[in-house]
């Protein structure tokens, strides 16, 4: 039986999704890993978070060259099956360093259903009925980070949290079943180019030398590495040092609510204002709210009250929101002639800056806000002039 558009549809959304579920369905079973494992340091079970943007980063930069040479099949069947293996190794981690190194993997392996299922699309629809496809399939990209860590909830109202890593392991193997049985291959062989790591150098060396590229990768890296250093903490300030307890998981959708409230109204908002003029202004809005939160904060001595604190979190992740997608589509508008192969580098380059910042932010966590304000601010503000120095020059 041939596949059918919305089989196609939900197949896709079911790949890209991976990456985000594996995420956020570990969030609120974060403290209880924390206890199971003996971690010392309570700021250590931020790294489970962490860790897994280094194999995406690191995936990124690898399977969209090999997948434009042999193919987008093999490339998303290969990266399932790191998941899988890395999914195993967190099953049975008995130490924080054998479950970051399961997390690494699945990032690996879910680097390649994010990115390559994204390659399919593109390969086999075009213009209007393309932008369609992928609106529907962000759709659920967007509502999967609000319902995984509900899923993770419910997982430990009856089980522990390896039993969470035992469901995302039976979900990739029907994916990848799934997929293999039932995903013709898109890149037709004529239209495959020989891999070379040439070809990655070479675009790395470009993207390196175009000062456009490398402003927003660097605008990216800060601004979403604010973002995960505060991603990677949100379960120890909001679940535990604010009690939200088991409504941490209604808390955390409705800023996730944010970033789909913020893509929806930049698919308007940009055709008007341009891309450049909505990061300028997403950056302006971000660096002033945290302005004015600071007063708050310090004067409750870095834990304001619960309802302001949302306030200013629901403000910064739709400014995020806004800017992810315009930053990576400022960043390649002049590597078009190597789209393929830019965006593996910059969006790499991108993850590992975050990673980097993000380390930092959560690691200095000490129940109060303090590093989330200072990260904003600090990131917000270095973006703006990163962008003011390059508009004079």
């Amino acid at each position: 039986m041939r596949q059918s558009k919305t089989e196609f549809i939900i197949l896709m959304a079911a790949l890209i999704a991976m990456a985000a579920l594996s995420i956020d369905a570990m969030l609120p079973a974060l403290s209880f890993m924390a206890d199971d494992l003996s971690l010392s340091d309570s700021n250590d079970r931020q790294l489970i978070v962490t860790t897994i943007f280094i194999g995406l980063a690191i995936g990124q930069f690898i399977y969209g060259p090999i997948s434009d040479s042999i193919g987008r099949k093999p490339v998303i069947i290969f990266g399932l099956l790191v998941f899988l293996l890395g999914t195993v190794v967190c099953v049975y981690a008995d130490t924080l360093w054998v479950l970051l190194s399961g997390r690494i993997l699945q990032g690996l392996g879910a680097a390649a259903t994010r990115n390559i299922a994204t390659a399919i699309v593109r390969d086999g629809f075009k213009g209007d009925e393309m932008a369609s496809v992928m609106s529907i399939i962000m759709a659920v990209f967007v509502a999967i980070p609000m319902l995984a860590p509900a899923l993770g909830q419910l997982v430990l109202l009856v089980a522990t949290w390896r039993v969470i890593f035992i469901a995302l392991l039976f979900l990739a193997i029907i994916l990848l079943i799934w997929f293999a049985w039932r995903q013709p291959e898109t890149l037709p062989i004529e239209k495959r180019r020989r891999f070379s790591m040439g070809l990655i150098f070479h675009a790395c060396k470009e993207v390196s030398s175009t000062k456009v590229a490398i402003v927003y990768t660097i605008i990216g890296g800060l601004v979403f590495g604010a973002f995960v250093g505060f991603l990677s903490a949100s379960q120890q300030l909001l679940q535990e040092d604010y009690a939200t307890g088991e409504w941490y998981v209604v808390v955390f959708a409705s800023l996730v609510f944010a970033f789909g409230l913020a893509a929806v109204l930049n698919s308007r908002l940009v055709v008007k204002l341009g891309a450049a003029k909505m990061v300028h202004v997403s950056l302006l809005g971000l660096v002033a709210v945290t302005l004015l939160f600071v007063a708050p904060t310090y004067l409750a001595n870095g834990k304001p009250i619960f309802a302001v604190l949302m306030v200013y979190l629901f403000f910064v992740c739709f400014a995020t929101g806004l800017l992810m997608g315009n930053l990576s589509a400022l960043a390649l508008e002049p590597l078009g002639h190597i789209a393929g192969t830019a965006s593996a580098v910059v969006g790499g380059s991108s993850t590992l800056i975050a990673v980097s910042v993000a380390s930092v932010v959560g690691q200095n966590y000490g129940g109060n806000v303090y590093p989330f304000v200072v990260a904003f601010l600090s990131c917000g503000l270095l973006a703006l002039l990163i962008m003011e120095c390059v508009r004079r020059h």
